[in-house]
């Protein structure tokens, strides 16, 4: 299963964590195979504030996505369609197994030349060994271990 790191906006990062917000809405599109997303709540947080698994990868027209997801969207119509205007086709992560990492990590400390991702990116090799020994520890049902720390695998 393919890891990103995921910059979302602080009150939609939130808004994930305390499971309201139950998908993701993007305008552009992921390579198949995403099932883990580090959520980087960007500025004026600027931390790592927890992950969640890809339960379903959806791309569409933005009115489809719409239709299938505004209770679960956590944005307004509004908000919505002014993401979307001009956009033919959009894309929906819908979320499960959220974990909140308490207290949030500060990359710019933990990880030796983190960069911000401007929309998603996948993790490197020392992003990939840290994170995968906290979600390790997190006991998700969803995700099954195997020796190799690094190796995070879908059931």
């Amino acid at each position: 299963m393919n890891q990103i790191i995921l910059s979302i906006k602080p009150r939609f990062a939130e808004a994930i964590l305390q499971g309201k917000k139950r998908c993701e809405f993007r305008r552009s599109t992921f390579p198949k195979g995403i099932g883990l997303v580090i959520i980087y709540s960007s500025k004026p947080v600027g931390k790592i504030v927890g992950w969640f698994i890809v339960k379903n990868f959806r791309i569409g027209k933005p009115k489809d996505l719409w239709h299938s997801h505004e209770s679960d969207g956590g944005v307004s119509k509004e908000e919505f369609d002014e993401y979307y205007k001009g956009e033919r086709t959009g894309v929906c992560l819908e979320i499960k197994c959220v974990h909140r990492l308490d207290p949030p990590l500060d990359p710019f400390v933990r990880l030796n030349k983190f960069t911000v991702p401007q929309s998603f990116r996948y993790l490197v090799e020392e992003e990939n060994s840290l994170f995968s020994r906290m979600i390790k520890d997190s006991h998700c049902p969803d995700l099954e271990f195997y020796n190799d720390e690094t190796a995070l695998m879908k059931r």
